[in-house]
């Protein structure tokens, strides 16, 4: 039996961006991505069981959708703009401030990307291990609805 080859891609040339808010946007890269975890929604369900409801189940009615958290590992450099304590996801974080981020895959010649507008809500622990590379997690927290947009070199 023959099967089919995959179309699946590998991620590497996917980049991380965050917009520096001016109008046209400037997209700085985030600098040592090596994961991320982006896209998801959940659809919350509003509990509309009564004292009669059918055949003694549950009922639920659609509520608010929700967008999940993108979540993501950098290589821990504290002196880079894009992810330090003066300019970068620190900073973002101390000061409280909703900016815009997108996933741009456009090296692999994939032409929609995801945006979204999000604060950095946490930063995780500073992992460091005898002969690797420190990492450092981070969980951006979508504001609204993430975005499809087309993208261009």
């Amino acid at each position: 039996m023959a099967g089919v080859a995959s179309t699946g891609l590998t991620g590497i040339g996917v980049i991380l961006q965050v917009s520096d808010g001016e109008s046209p946007d400037t997209w700085a890269t985030v600098a040592n991505v090596t994961q991320l975890s982006v896209g998801g929604a959940t659809l919350n369900l509003v509990d509309a069981t009564h004292l009669n409801s059918p055949d003694y189940f549950s009922e639920r009615k659609p509520g608010l959708k929700v967008s999940s958290d993108w979540t993501g590992t950098i290589q821990w450099d504290p002196t880079d703009a894009t992810t330090g304590s003066a300019t970068g996801l620190a900073s973002f974080l101390e000061a409280r401030t909703r900016e815009t981020f997108r996933l741009n895959a456009f090296a692999l010649g994939i032409t929609t990307g995801l945006e979204c507008d999000a604060y950095v809500s946490e930063l995780g622990n500073i992992e460091v291990t005898p002969e690797g590379l420190m990492t450092r997690s981070f969980t951006l927290a979508p504001d609204g609805k993430v975005r499809e947009v087309l993208l261009s070199a």
